[in-house]
């Protein structure tokens, strides 16, 4: 078609040049310029010379004297010679359709500015299989674009059009790296399929369009942004199908959505339509199966057919006041997401109305439409249309009096999903349609109306599951020949209900039941007045059978594998039960209760029983303990009988389940570290076992052996123990008695000599003991610590933890303390001794720099503080001093009487 257009084009440019006078030639930059003299003025056709590559097409020639104006440019022959065309400014000239058409190796076109309309086909290529090599024109001047004029240049990758107000069809399609396009704000006309396929990113879509045009960035796989101006009113028809990148897109002010106008783009994830949206019509957003939420505006007027199909959208739909129209189904596959829940109809609607999330004609007569996602059972008081609860996943549905009619396949199962167990039709049904049940395999019983007029065709058909069928108390007409497709009657005398005929009156079935025999799946046989109809609920399955009448039924059901029968009862919650030694005499309907198994599950280590032996229903999944914890012992992991063990976890089954394991008495060290002494060998043995001291003690030069700490146990614990040997320095003294003996940090305890009278203990800087009467100290083992303590006392100060013992007992004889403490100015050192409940100051002996000096004599808590000496203190003095003064001068005025007195 392009090639044959090209083809015109060129026939009609050479016809009109051959009615002119030829005035010669012009050769010009590979472009010869046949002049006319037209006896107005001088025009001239400019043809390309075939063999140059870069080419120039002049505005105007000069020859003898006159100006011709070149008026006309011949389209190039088809080839693969020029590269480059400059066209010179020129509001005169008319370029011939397809002017370039497969010029496969011109790469760069240069446009005068007075350039304004390119020709159909200017620079198309004949598919895109069709190589173009155009990468470079200059656009930004042109007003109109003819249709096809850019098809297939695959190698443009950007163009302005920002003064192009006509684009015509298919001007741009296929080229599929064209990914920046500037669209002009005075742009009137987008033609179909203008950008169809392009590489396209992003696109600002200007509001002057008119028409927008079929498909116009149809298959812009890439197209991720789509700006739309304010001013733009209309989505054309498949506009943006296919459009795979587009993941949202805001509508702005736009009042039409298009057929296909988003079809197929599968990255769209939500959609809000404005409240200026008045329709949106066929298969807008079909295919969008990303899309999970479109909101509907409030003035919607019209939705189209199949317009969410195959979209997940789910949850609830409203439907605005202002809808008008809605084509709910196009031959039984609706224009709503088959995922969606519920439906609600704004009360002001005047057309439509909602009930229990289901779509109804406004007066509620008529079902419209159930959503495919609802589930459970429902109760309807109208009719229902064709389709209406096609594709739903509803268990029950119950339709009370009032309902006149049911529509074609009403009720149709979802391809391979079917749900429906339980239909309930009411006695005011006047006809019911063709196929109303189609699919529906699990329904297992038709009880159709007392007084219904017609029957569609298909009822039967493909309702393998039934079996028990119902027909009215009075006769029918069949509308089709087709009614009892599917299924076969056999009545009590073996003769079969022959097949339906278009328009007849049935009167054979009038008030017969028939049930399926369990043989041959859809064939029935009827109830004899000898038999009666067993309805049985087993595990909230129904099932029918004919059963003897003036029999007991005592048959027992076959249980689901770890469940026992445990009776039959007369009703569903299974209070009443069932005596089976009574003769049956009308139409019975059983349930039957089952109990679970139980099984125990008990746990045992190295043969006995840990924790509770505890008992679970058949089936329960549990997770196993954690290996066993013994104190003192290894226990291996859990070995099981009764169940099979994946994953950590069991199903309880037929057995009872017994979890095994045994434990290892593991062995532990003590290690006695004796601090410098002599070395101990450490003790390796099983957890509980009997320890022996050690024999030997160790020693250690100027040191005695006090004891291990903690204590060597009885038996073995159940980890390792680490002893630590407690010496105490051997003192000496000198021969006056006194002993001075200094602590490490290992070290609190001593052992005086036997000469000792008094002993300091420095146990360190600024910290010390002193004994003066240290006599009854000798031979015993002393502890002399002080430990700095957190202070609770309630005094200011640093608070000292203070002990002193002499083989294990509190010395109670006069000690000198010496703690740190650091001098103020101004202030004097204080020591209170604190009980517990109240503080007492002590005396204090002397102090320095950096040590406060008292006397006690008991262990306990002490605070070391600074206080500023109290006035009473300060008067004392120098009352004191006045007295001596006085004294003093008494003493001077004796003395010096008896000095004047002798000397007289």
């Amino acid at each position: 078609m392009l090639s044959f257009l090209v083809v015109i084009g060129i026939s009609q440019y050479s016809s009109e040049e051959s009615s002119a006078d030829s005035d010669g030639t012009y050769v010009g930059v590979g472009v010869t310029y046949e002049l006319f003299d037209t006896g107005t003025g001088h025009t001239a056709t400019a043809s390309w010379d075939g063999t140059t590559a870069e080419v120039t097409v002049d505005a105007t020639v000069v020859q003898d004297g006159k100006t011709y104006l070149v008026d006309t440019l011949t389209p190039f022959a088809e080839n693969s010679v020029v590269t480059k065309v400059v066209i010179k400014s020129n509001s005169h000239l008319t370029m011939g359709v397809g002017t370039f058409y497969n010029n496969h190796a011109l790469v760069s076109i240069e446009l005068g500015e007075d350039i304004k309309e390119l020709p159909a086909n200017f620079c198309a290529a004949s598919n895109n299989l069709t190589a173009s090599s155009l990468t470079t024109i200059n656009l930004e001047n042109v007003e109109t674009i003819g249709a096809n004029a850019f098809q297939n240049c695959s190698r443009l990758v950007t163009v302005d059009l920002s003064k192009t107000e006509n684009i015509g069809a298919y001007a741009f399609d296929g080229c599929t790296v064209l990914t920046s396009v500037t669209l002009s704000q005075k742009l009137d006309t987008l033609g179909n399929y203008a950008f169809h396929g392009c590489g396209l990113q992003s696109i600002i879509i200007p509001g002057s369009i008119i028409s927008p045009g079929i498909g116009a960035f149809k298959l812009c796989t890439g197209l991720e942004e789509i700006i739309l101006d304010p001013n733009f009113k209309s989505i054309g028809e498949h506009m943006f199908e296919n459009c795979k990148s587009l993941k949202s897109i805001d509508l702005k002010n736009v009042q039409g959505i298009g057929t296909s106008a988003f079809r197929f783009c599968t990255a769209l994830e939500s959609i809000t339509i404005p409240d200026t949206t008045k329709a949106i019509d066929d298969m807008a957003f079909d295919g969008c199966t990303s899309l999970i939420s479109c909101n509907l505006g409030s003035g919607l007027e019209k939705l189209g057919c199949l317009v969410f199909q195959n979209c997940p959208i789910s949850g609830k739909m409203v439907i605005p006041a202002s809808l008008k129209s809605i084509s709910v189904f196009q031959t039984g596959v609706p224009t709503f997401p088959m995922s969606l829940a519920e439906i609600e109809v704004d009360s002001a609607n005047p057309y439509y109305a909602s009930k229990d999330g289901i779509l109804y004609d406004k007066a509620m007569k008529t079902v419209l439409y159930c959503p495919g996602a609802k589930t459970g059972e429902v109760t309807i008081d109208a009719s229902v249309d064709a389709y209406a609860f096609t594709g739903c996943h509803l268990t029950k549905i119950t339709i009370l009096d009032g309902a006149k009619t049911i529509g074609t396949a009403a009720f149709q199962a979802s391809a391979n999903d079917p749900t429906l167990m339980e239909i309930v039709f009411p006695q005011s049904l006047e006809s019911i349609g063709n196929s109303m049940l189609s699919g529906q395999t699990k329904l297992k019983s038709i009880v159709l109306p007392s007084e219904l007029g017609t029957l569609g065709g298909r009822l039967f058909e493909g309702l393998t599951g039934l079996e028990y069928v119902v027909f009215p108390k009075t006769s029918f007409i069949t509308d089709s020949k087709f009614s009892f497709n599917g299924a076969t009657f056999t009545f009590s005398d073996g003769s079969t209900q022959p097949a339906s005929k278009k328009n007849t009156e049935i009167t054979s079935l009038k008030e017969k039941r028939f049930v399926w025999d369990g043989s041959a799946v859809s064939k029935f046989y009827e109830i004899s007045d000898d038999q009666v109809l067993l309805t049985k609920y087993i595990d909230g399955i129904v099932s029918y059978q004919a059963i003897p009448k003036g029999k007991a039924y005592a048959d027992i059901p076959i249980a689901s594998e770890g469940l026992s029968f445990a009776g039959w009862f007369n009703d569903p919650s299974m209070t009443v039960a069932y005596g089976n030694e009574d003769a049956v005499a009308s139409d019975l309907i059983l349930y039957a209760k089952f109990i679970p198994e139980t099984h125990t599950v008990t746990y045992k280590v190295d043969g006995e029983v840990v924790g509770e032996v505890k008992t679970y229903d058949y089936g329960t999944e549990l997770f196993v303990n954690g290996v066993y914890e013994k104190i003192g012992y290894t226990v291996s992991d859990w070995s099981c009988t009764g169940a099979t063990l994946v994953d950590g976890k069991i199903t309880i089954e037929g057995e009872d389940v017994v979890f095994t394991a045994t434990s290892t008495v593991n062995q532990y060290t003590i290690t006695f570290d004796t601090v410098g002494g002599s070395a101990v060998d450490a003790i390796t043995q099983d957890y509980n076992s009997s320890v022996s001291v050690p024999s030997a003690e160790p020693s250690k030069d100027g040191y005695r052996f006090v004891m291990w700490t903690p204590e060597v146990p009885a038996s073995m614990p159940a980890n390792d123990v680490i002893l630590k040997a407690v010496w105490a320095i051997v003192a000496t003294a000198n021969a006056d008695g006194k002993s001075v003996v200094t602590l490490d940090s290992e070290t609190s305890s001593f052992i005086p000599a036997a000469e000792t009278k008094e002993i300091t203990v420095e146990i360190r800087e600024n910290t010390a003991v002193k004994v003066e009467d240290a006599s009854n100290l000798v031979g015993k083992t002393v502890i002399s610590k002080v430990e700095p303590v957190s202070n609770s006392t309630g005094v200011s100060g640093t608070a000292y933890e203070f002990t002193f013992t002499a083989d294990g007992t509190q010395y109670n004889g006069k000690i000198q303390v010496t703690l740190p403490y650091t001098k103020e100015d101004g202030k004097e050192p204080v020591v209170y001794f604190w009980n517990g409940s109240e503080s007492t100051k002590m005396n204090v002996v002397s102090s320095t720099e950096t040590s406060v000096t008292f006397e006690t004599d008991h262990n306990s808590t002490y605070v070391v503080a600074s206080e500023t000496p109290s006035k009473d203190d300060g008067a004392s003095f120098l009352l004191y001093f006045g007295i001596l003064m006085i004294a003093g001068i008494c003493v001077s005025m004796l003395v010096g009487f008896n000095f004047y007195r002798k000397k007289a």
